[in-house]
C-alpha cells in the first residue's frame, strides 16, 4: 500500500522550451540540402601494400641519369601492371617504394586476396626484370612487400591549394613496418590480411613484430604461394537448409544431360544467398551417374583481362583430357580434329598454350608459343574459338560434361564471345553449360532464352536452423535471433555474422546500441570482411546515387520521403533513386496514417547491414552535420508526415552539433517515454540530455529537472538507490525551496517503501524546514501525505487518517489532482487498518476517481490494489481477485518490480486465506514475491513474503520447513521495527519447537 510522489516540477521538454534560444555563435541556420558527404573523405576497410625496391643506387652507378630514369619508369609500370589487373590503385611513388591500395576509391568483394595476388605477381614480374637487367648491365633489382588490412581513413588531403586522394590510419602505419620486417624477395602480411585469405594461400608464421604505438605486437605471415588445389570443401557439418524446390528443379534440368542431349541453364541470384552451394548440392554425385562436371569461376578483377575466364577452363579441361591421353594430349587432340577439318594444329596448340602461359617472356616461350604471338589479333581470336570447342568436344566424348561457370557477372567480354559461339555449335554435343550470376549480369541475348532459377532470400525458420548449426545448440537464443535478424535470409552474411559472435569473448554484450529503431548505434557485429561485400556494390554506384544513399543512412533504415526530399534538396533526385531502386538497396513502401488521412511514403534500405556499412564510414563531422540538417528538416514537417516525430527529433539533434536542440528533444522524448511507462528508455535520453548540460547558470537548473525526472523513473523500475543519488544531486543543485521541498519529499517516499523509517523522516524534517509557514499549500499538503504513510507503517494509524485529512483541507479549492489522490489513499488504507472498511472504500474511490482525472495510471493501479486489499478483509474474494489482477496488468506492462511483488503477495493471501485453500498456488505467488524483493532489496515486502512463508506451512504443520522462514522474518521485522509482525512471526516460531 505504498504511495508513489507525483512530480510538480516543470518537466525537462518544458524547461528546454522556456530556456532561451541558442546564441548567434551557436545558432546555425538551416541550409537548403544536406552536405555533399562524398567530397569530405570516409572511413572504409582497405588492404595497403608498400613495395620496396632496393638496387637502384647501383643501376645509378652504371646508367647515365636519362638512362636510370627510363630504367625506373620502365621497372614501376612494370610493377603498376599487376596492381591494376587486380583492382589496385596506386597511392603514390615514395622514392624507390610504391604504396598502393585495395579497397580505395573502389572496394571489391576480396580486396586482401587480390593485394597478396597481386603481391606475388609483382616479385614475378621484377624476377623477369632482372634477367634483362643482368644480361644487360650486369646487376639485378630486389623488392620486398609489406601488406596490412584495415579500417583507415580515405579521402582527399593536403593544403588548399593542392590536394590528393589517399588513405591515412593505424592500418597504413602496420603496413609499411611489415614492409620493413620483410624478408628480400618475399611478402609479408598482417594478422588482420590473413584472417581475410582463409585457405587460399599457403603460409609460414614469422616473429611478431612490436610497432610504436601498440600495446599488443602484431603477427606476421610470409606468404609461400597459392594453396594447392583441395577438393571442395562441402561445408562441414553445416546442413543445407531451404532450397529443397530449387535443388530439386536445377537437377531435373541437368538430367537430360545424361541421355547425350545439350543443356543451358541459368543460376541467378544477389551476393551471398547461396548460389555455389547450390550447384554443389546439384553437382555431388553426378560422376557416379555417368557425367563430369568441371566448375570454373570468373576472377573478379577479370573483366577487364581478356580471355581470364576462358584461360581458366582451359585450364581445367587439359587436365582432365591429360589424365585421359597423357601430357601430349593438347597436341594429340588437335591433331586429330586437323585431320578432319584442317585446323593448323601447330598454331591452335600455340595460341592455347600462349594464353595459359601468360606473361612468359619472349625468350623462354616455346617456338609455338612465339608464332601464335606473330598471328594477326583477329586470325589468334578466330583460332582460339575452334581450339575451345575442339578441346570441349574431346572431353565430352566419352561422357557427357557439365561445365558450371560461377560469377558469371564477372565475366570478360572476350570469353563471353568465344563461350557463346561455342554454345551454338556444340547444340548437339553432350555438352552442358551452367550459368552462375547476380541478377545485375547483363546475360548475352544466346544465353537469356535459357530457364533461369531465381533464389530468394532464405525463410526465418531456415535462417534459424542454419544459425543454430553454426552457433551450436548450446548458443543463446538472443545469438541466434541477432544473426537470423542482422542476416535477412542472406547465407553468406549469416555465417559472416555467425563467425564473428563465436568468435566474441565470453559474456561479451552485444556491441549494436539500438538507439531509434533503424538507426545504426554503432559497429556492432559488422566485420571488415561484411563491409567490404556491402562497399564493393555501393562503390559501384555513379557518385550522385552514392550520395543519395549516405545521406539515407543517417536518415535511418526506414524513413518518410518527404523527409529524403527536404534532405537532399532542390534538384531532380529521381533518376538516383531508381537507380538504386533497381539496385536493390532502396524499397518504397505505403504506410497508412494513424489519423485515417491518406498514406504516407516511405524508404526502407533492404537490408539494414547497408545502411550501417555506408553510416560507418562517414566522418564523424559529416555525421553530426547531416544530423543537424536531418533534424531541422524534421522540425519543418507535421506529425502525420514523420511518425514518431519527438523520437527522431531527439535522435537527429541527439547526434548533432546542435547543444540547444539536442538537450530539447532528448528531454521531450525522455518525457514522453515516461509518460508511457517506457522507463528504460526514458533514462537513456536523459542520460542523455545530462551528457550535454554543464553545472552552471541556466544549465545548472535543467540539469536538476532532468536529474528529478531520472530519479523518478528509477524509482518505478524499483532501482532505488540510483533513484537516491539522483535526487540528491538535484536536491544540490536546484535552488528553488519548492522545488528542494518536492526533491526530500520524493526521497522520503523511497526510504519509507524500502524500510528506512529513520531516514524517511528525516527527510520530511528537511523538507518541512524548507517550506516554513507561509510557503504554497499543495507543498505542504505533500509533506503531509508523506508523514500520513510514514504513520501508516509504522502502526499510528489513526494519525494517518488525520495527516490524510489535513492534506485534503489543505488542497481544498486548488486544482492539484495527483495530491488529492494521494491524499484520499492515506485516509483509505488508513481507515482500512482501523477496520472503517466501509469508509475506507468510499475513501479509496474518490482517490481513484482524482486520479484517473489526472491520468495518472501509476497511482490508479496502486489504488486499485488497495481497494482489492480491502474487499479482500470484506470476504468479497471475486471483486478482489479483478482489482489485484488489473493492477498487477499494469505493473507488469511498466516493469515496476516494487508493485508486482505487492501483488504476488496480495494474490497468494487471496488463494490461500481466501476460501480457496490452494497451497501450492499460494506457495507459487509468495516464493515469486520473495526471489523479486530479494533482487531490488525490497525489505518490507520481503518480510511479509517470508512471513505468509512461514505461517502457510506451519499451518501445514511442516514445522521444519517452516522455520527458516519465520527466522528470516523475525530478523527483517526487528530491523525495521514493525513490532506486530514481530509479535506474530514469535508467536509462531513457538508452535513450530
Amino acid at each position: 500500500m505504498g504511495y508513489t510522489s507525483r512530480s510538480r516540477l516543470t518537466t525537462p521538454f518544458e524547461a528546454a522550451v522556456e530556456a532561451p534560444a541558442p546564441t548567434a555563435a551557436s545558432a546555425r541556420p538551416a541550409p537548403e540540402a544536406a552536405p555533399d558527404p562524398t567530397g569530405r573523405g570516409e572511413l572504409r576497410p582497405v588492404t595497403i601494400l608498400f613495395a620496396d625496391v632496393r638496387g637502384f643506387t647501383r643501376l645509378s652507378e652504371v646508367l647515365p641519369a636519362e638512362k636510370l630514369v627510363a630504367a625506373i619508369n620502365q621497372v614501376f609500370d612494370a610493377l603498376d601492371e599487376p596492381i591494376a589487373r587486380y583492382g589496385g590503385e596506386v597511392d603514390k611513388f615514395l622514392g624507390d617504394a610504391i604504396m598502393a591500395t585495395f579497397g580505395a576509391p573502389a572496394a571489391h568483394a576480396d580486396d586482401p586476396r587480390r593485394a597478396v595476388l597481386a603481391a606475388l605477381e609483382m616479385q614475378a614480374v621484377l624476377r623477369r626484370l632482372n634477367r634483362s637487367l643482368r644480361k644487360d648491365i650486369g646487376c639485378e633489382l630486389e623488392m620486398r612487400i609489406g601488406i596490412n588490412t584495415g579500417v583507415v581513413l580515405a579521402g582527399p588531403i593536403g593544403s588548399r591549394r593542392k590536394q590528393a586522394y589517399t588513405v591515412m590510419g593505424d592500418a597504413v602505419n602496420v603496413a609499411s613496418r611489415l614492409e620493413h620486417a620483410a624478408p628480400i624477395g618475399s611478402v609479408l602480411i598482417g594478422e588482420a590480411t590473413r584472417a581475410h585469405l582463409g585457405t587460399a594461400f599457403r603460409l609460414r608464421a614469422r616473429r611478431s613484430l612490436r610497432i610504436r604505438g601498440k600495446e599488443a605486437p602484431v603477427r606476421s605471415f610470409v606468404v609461400l604461394g597459392p594453396a594447392r588445389a583441395n577438393a571442395r570443401q562441402r561445408g562441414g557439418q553445416i546442413p543445407y537448409v531451404g532450397r529443397r524446390q530449387e535443388l530439386q528443379r536445377l537437377r531435373r534440368l541437368i538430367a537430360p544431360l545424361r541421355d547425350g542431349h545439350a543443356v543451358v541453364a541459368r543460376v541467378v541470384g544477389a551476393m551471398g544467398v547461396g548460389k555455389t552451394r547450390l550447384i554443389q548440392e546439384a553437382t555431388d554425385g553426378l560422376s557416379g551417374r555417368g557425367v563430369t562436371s568441371t566448375v570454373v569461376s570468373c576472377p573478379p578483377y577479370g573483366q577487364d583481362l581478356p580471355y581470364a575466364t576462358l584461360a581458366a577452363l582451359l585450364r581445367a579441361l587439359l587436365v582432365r583430357l591429360e589424365r585421359r591421353y597423357g601430357p601430349t594430349a593438347l597436341s594429340d587432340v588437335l591433331a586429330a580434329a586437323a585431320e578432319h577439318d584442317g585446323l593448323d594444329a601447330t598454331l591452335a596448340s600455340g595460341i592455347v598454350r600462349e594464353l595459359m602461359a601468360g606473361d612468359a617472356d619472349d625468350a623462354s616461350a616455346s617456338a609455338d608459343i612465339q608464332a601464335a604471338r606473330s598471328l594477326p589479333a583477329q586470325l589468334r581470336k578466330g583460332l582460339l574459338a575452334r581450339a575451345t570447342k575442339v578441346l570441349l568436344q574431346a572431353s565430352s566424348a566419352e561422357r557427357p560434361h557439365l561445365i558450371v561457370l560461377d560469377d558469371c557477372h564477372w565475366l570478360d567480354a572476350a570469353t563471353a564471345a568465344i563461350l557463346t559461339e561455342a554454345t551454338a555449335d556444340l547444340a548437339a554435343d553432350p555438352v552442358g553449360w551452367l550459368f552462375v550470376a547476380r541478377p545485375d549480369w547483363q546475360v548475352p541475348d544466346a544465353w537469356a532464352r535459357a530457364t533461369a532459377i531465381d533464389l530468394e532470400p532464405l525463410a526465418a525458420e531456415d535462417c534459424t536452423t542454419l544459425a543454430t548449426a553454426l552457433l551450436g545448440t548450446e548458443a543463446p537464443e538472443s545469438a541466434v535471433a541477432f544473426v537470423v535478424d542482422r542476416a535477412d535470409g542472406n547465407p553468406l552474411l549469416l555465417r559472416e555474422l555467425a563467425a564473428s559472435v563465436a568468435d566474441a569473448p565470453a559474456g561479451e554484450p552485444d556491441r549494436a546500441s539500438p538507439g531509434h529503431p533503424g538507426q545504426p548505434g554503432g559497429a556492432g557485429r559488422l566485420t571488415d570482411q561484411l563491409r567490404s561485400l556491402i562497399l564493393a556494390r555501393v562503390d559501384a554506384l555513379d557518385e550522385r546515387s552514392r550520395r543519395v544513399t549516405q545521406i539515407a543512412s543517417v536518415l535511418g533504415h526506414v524513413f518518410p520521403s518527404e523527409l529524403l526530399r527536404r534532405v537532399l534538396g532542390a534538384g531532380d533526385w529521381s533518376a538516383s533513386i531508381e537507380h538504386l531502386t533497381a539496385a536493390g538497396l532502396l524499397v518504397r513502401h505505403s504506410r497508412p496514417r494513424g489519423d485515417g488521412g491518406a498514406a504516407t511514403w516511405t524508404w526502407q534500405f533492404r537490408h539494414p547491414l547497408v545502411q550501417e556499412t555506408v553510416y560507418l564510414g562517414l566522418l564523424s563531422a559529416t555525421r553530426t552535420t547531416m544530423h543537424r540538417v536531418a533534424g531541422i528538416a524534421i522540425e519543418q514537417m507535421t506529425n502525420a508526415q514523420v511518425p514518431d516525430r519527438l523520437a527522431l527529433l531527439a535522435l537527429h539533434f541527439g547526434r548533432s552539433d546542435d547543444r540547444h536542440r539536442a538537450v530539447k528533444y532528448l528531454c521531450a522524448a525522455g518525457d514522453r517515454a515516461k509518460s508511457l511507462y517506457l522507463n528504460r528508455e526514458a533514462i537513456a535520453y536523459y542520460e542523455d540530455a545530462l551528457g550535454r548540460l554543464g553545472y552552471e547558470g541556466e544549465d545548472r537548473d535543467q540539469r536538476a529537472t532532468v536529474l528529478a525526472a531520472r530519479a523518478e523513473a528509477l524509482a518505478v523500475l524499483s532501482e532505488d538507490a540510483a533513484a537516491l543519488d539522483s535526487l540528491q544531486a538535484a536536491i544540490d543543485l536546484d535552488a528553488r525551496p519548492a522545488g528542494q521541498s518536492e526533491l526530500w519529499v520524493r526521497m522520503a517516499e523511497i526510504h519509507r517503501r524500502r524500510g528506512e523509517f529513520a531516514p524517511a523522516r528525516d527527510d520530511l524534517a528537511q523538507a518541512d524546514a524548507i517550506l516554513g509557514t507561509r510557503s504554497d499549500p499543495v507543498q505542504r499538503a505533500r509533506v503531509r501525505i508523506g508523514r500520513a504513510m510514514l504513520a501508516f507503517d509504522g502502526g499510528a494509524f489513526v494519525d494517518a487518517r488525520r495527516l490524510g485529512l489535513e492534506a485534503l483541507d489543505l488542497l481544498n479549492g486548488r486544482e492539484a489532482v495527483h495530491e488529492e489522490a494521494a491524499a484520499w489513499r492515506a485516509v483509505g488504507i488508513a481507515a482500512a487498518r482501523l477496520k472503517d472498511l466501509d469508509s475506507a472504500l468510499a475513501a479509496l474511490a474518490r482517490a481513484r476517481q482524482a486520479a484517473q482525472r489526472g491520468h495518472d495510471g501509476m497511482v490508479a493501479a496502486a489504488i486499485s490494489n488497495n481497494m482489492g486489499a480491502v474487499l479482500h478483509l470484506q470476504g468479497r474474494y471475486g471483486a478482489a481477485r479483478d482489482h489485484y489482477r488489473e493492477s498487477l496488468t499494469f505493473y507488469e506492462r511498466i516493469g515496476a518490480k516494487r508493485q508486482i511483488a505487492s501483488l504476488w503477495i496480495n494474490l497468494g493471501d487471496l488463494v490461500w486465506l481466501g476460501g480457496d485453500g490452494d497451497w501450492e498456488q499460494a506457495e507459487s505467488y509468495w516464493s515469486r514475491a520473495q526471489r523479486l524483493c530479494e533482487e531490488i532489496g525490497d525489505r518490507r515486502n520481503l518480510a511479509v513474503a517470508l512471513s505468509n512463508l512461514g505461517e502457510g506451512l506451519t499451518q501445514r504443520a511442516e514445522h521444519t520447513a517452516a522455520r527458516p522462514y519465520l527466522e528470516r522474518a523475525c530478523a527483517l521485522a526487528q530491523e525495521l521495527g514493525e513490532q506486530e509482525l514481530l509479535h506474530d512471526m514469535q508467536r509462531l516460531l513457538e508452535r513450530t519447537q
